[in-house]
């Protein structure tokens, strides 16, 4: 299942990024460390200052530590349930048509309106602009890197800016038709199949015009 993948996508990178870091081993406090005796012509001059007891410094680590950790993970988990409703949204729209300019499901979408509208309806989350407008607002990342919910840019040859985006969905189990590729989530203007449809990166026409993925989401 499509959905499930993605899932499990977000959440291996989430699992890598939430191990906690090793916690030293607490001194006994017992132990007192040894003192050095500073040089004679210093020891007048030399002012102490207050120390506090090692084993409250631990302490304290240890909680600083735990703080940031489940802060790193209320951000991992925050991240993936915003990437889910982004994916889910957009494939709700799944069989509209394509309309040049329609930047709503009635009467349709094209490649831009599709992003912008399901951002917003999913995220609250305002993007403005075409193709180009929306890569200028993402950050840019290499598709060995992308994760389900990032973008997915194109342009060919012969343009000088980008022509065409959609929502990456992750690599395909290879269970269905489309085999072991990179899925998007797109308003396609023209081929065999036209509308809100699910493309893939080995197809002739988007292999040839690829050209980036870009984040616009935070990362796991």
């Amino acid at each position: 299942d499509l959905k499930e993948k993605q899932r499990e996508i977000l959440e291996k990178n989430k699992a890598s990024i939430k191990k906690s870091p090793e916690k030293k081993e607490k001194k006994n406090p017992s132990q007192k460390p040894v003192q050095k005796t500073p040089p004679a012509s210093i020891k007048k001059t030399e002012k102490k200052l207050p120390v506090q007891p090692e084993e409250n410094l631990n302490k304290d680590t240890v909680s600083v530590n735990d703080s940031t950790i489940e802060q790193v993970e209320k951000q991992i988990d925050d991240s993936i349930n915003s990437r889910k409703k982004f994916i889910d949204c957009g494939m709700d729209f799944k069989g509209i048509d394509y309309v040049w300019g329609g930047k709503t499901p009635s009467p349709g979408f094209d490649c831009s309106g599709l992003i912008t509208y399901t951002a917003k309806k999913s995220l609250n989350l305002d993007i403005n602009g075409n193709a180009q407008d929306i890569y200028n607002q993402t950050e840019p990342v290499p598709l060995s890197e992308a994760l389900p919910g990032d973008l997915i840019f194109f342009k060919g040859n012969s343009d000088s800016r980008i022509t065409h985006v959609g929502i990456y969905l992750g690599k395909n189990p290879g269970e269905n038709d489309f085999g072991k590729q990179n899925l998007f989530l797109n308003a396609a203007s023209a081929g065999p199949r036209t509308g809100v449809i699910i493309s893939g990166l080995n197809e002739n026409y988007w292999k040839k015009t690829y050209y980036s993925c870009g984040r616009l989401l935070p990362a796991i």
